[in-house]
């Protein structure tokens, strides 16, 4: 009940849902915005392209396809949000084979696949720790590298968080740039940890948002 009312809250703003139609533009907004990103760089050896990224991504939101929340400004996805609720299951190695995950590791290759597993497992661990009870997952926010500047997903992000914020619910995020903690501290999130992925030199920052007027 609680999926579906954000659903129909975003839906009648007029923001569109991923779907199997939409999904390489989707995915080539994230290939597009990661470039340059610390924790790509790091599991991508820094020959992290857009085409690759684009790559990794169609096959994650393959597997999120009914896991998660996730909406854009529109079918070209201008900018995207992506949430994940209380209590959904993360995704099985089953599941990413099914959504094309061999031939991802194949083209990728699979030092760089292990990595990325090997951050989930951190990440993993650091959502069971503080994205507890009632709390969302954020999982992501984009604009296409065209795009940003712009304020073109300002309505997209005041939406959701609006939607969040009506119906008293807590929302958790990580993120690898220190600029992102200053920009989602201006949004209401706290900075909870700050730490490192294992095996690298990459900055890990864990932070959480309450509702306005909760506790």
């Amino acid at each position: 009940m609680t999926e579906k009312s954000m659903q129909a809250h975003l839906t009648d703003k007029g923001f569109v849902q991923l779907n199997k139609t939409n999904l390489h533009a989707f995915a080539e907004n994230m290939g597009s915005a990661y470039v340059g990103y610390p924790l790509f760089d790091w599991a991508f050896d820094r020959k992290c392209n857009p085409a690759d990224m684009t790559r990794f991504f169609t096959v994650t939101f393959k597997t999120m396809m009914h896991s998660s929340l996730t909406f854009a400004t529109s079918d070209r996805a201008e900018s995207l949000i992506s949430l994940i609720e209380p209590g959904v299951g993360v995704t099985t190695a089953w599941d990413y084979i099914k959504a094309g995950g061999i031939s991802l590791y194949l083209t990728i290759g699979p030092k760089r696949i292990h990595r990325i597993e090997a951050y989930e497992a951190y990440s993993e661990s650091l959502r069971k720790k503080y994205c507890t009870g009632d709390c969302w997952y954020f999982y992501d926010f984009t604009t296409r590298s065209e795009y940003q500047g712009k304020g073109m997903g300002r309505p997209l992000w005041s939406s959701a968080m609006e939607w969040l914020d009506m119906n008293h619910k807590a929302v958790y995020l990580e993120t690898a740039k220190q600029q992102n903690v200053e920009t989602y501290g201006r949004y209401g999130f706290e900075l909870l940890e700050t730490g490192e992925v294992p095996n690298s030199n990459v900055p890990h920052y864990c932070m959480k948002r309450l509702p306005k007027g909760g506790e």
